[in-house]
């Protein structure tokens, strides 16, 4: 399966996924960025974490709506990479770093 097409005029599609939406630096961080992207551009938060119930998560869910995509803990990659190609992203900004050993 190839990427899909964004017809011409249309806003750009750019996702961020995560396992950190909620109460946590990253979100802190990427908050500001994310809602002011959210004005020229459609943007999408692929949530691999449970609700924390905090403010952040909300603020974000309530700002994106149906853009705010959450799934079952026991989805599997491929069908994260299903949703994702089916949201037409053209960017996916993943969110978390690698801090082993940090």
């Amino acid at each position: 399966m190839g990427p899909v097409g964004v017809p011409t005029g249309a806003l750009a599609r750019i996702g961020y996924i995560s396992a950190d939406f909620g109460d946590h630096p990253t979100t802190d961080l990427a908050l500001a960025t994310i809602l002011r992207q959210h004005e020229h551009m459609q943007v999408f938060c692929y949530v691999l974490n449970e609700s924390d119930g905090s403010e952040l998560w909300t603020r974000l869910r309530t700002a994106l709506g149906d853009r705010f995509r959450t799934m079952s803990s026991q989805a599997t990659d491929g069908e994260w990479a299903d949703l994702i190609r089916e949201d037409g992203i053209q960017t996916l900004i993943h969110l978390n770093g690698h801090t082993a050993g940090a």
